[in-house]
Formats: C-alpha cells, sequence, structure tokens
C-alpha cells in the first residue's frame, strides 16, 4: 500500500469523524433548545414527555436502524 492511498484513507476517516460530530452537535442542539413538553402517541400508549428527549432518542433509534441495516444489507 502506498502512503499516497494511506493519506487518502486517512483523509477519508477524518472527513467521516467530522461529519459525525458535527450531526452529534446538531442533534443536540436540537435537544436543547426544544423543551416544551409534548405527547407522544404508541400503538397502545400515550406518553407526555420533552420534545428534546423526543428529538435525541429518534437520532439514537435511527443511527441503531441505519447500522442494523447496514450489516444485513
Amino acid at each position: 500500500m502506498s502512503s499516497r492511498s494511506t493519506r487518502r484513507t486517512a483523509n477519508q476517516v477524518s472527513a467521516h469523524v467530522l461529519g459525525g460530530f458535527l450531526i452529534i452537535a446538531l442533534v443536540v442542539g436540537l435537544a436543547l433548545e426544544n423543551s416544551q413538553r409534548v405527547t407522544v402517541d404508541y400503538l397502545f400508549a400515550d406518553r407526555d414527555s420533552r420534545l428534546g428527549y423526543v428529538i435525541f432518542g429518534s437520532a439514537i433509534f435511527g443511527a441503531l436502524a441505519d447500522r442494523l441495516l447496514i450489516r444485513r444489507g
């Protein structure tokens, strides 16, 4: 493996890490700014929760679903 391909791979990893941190910062910022209470309707129940928690939980579940689908594909 040449040093040029190693640099390209390191740059790609750095870009992915930077993109990941940017997405995390956006989600955390959104969650902190939205503190009002909302009602979340599930299949068989309702729950009163803060919108920030709903945003954060949705982002976590979405990331987990993404990882599971990528592994499966």
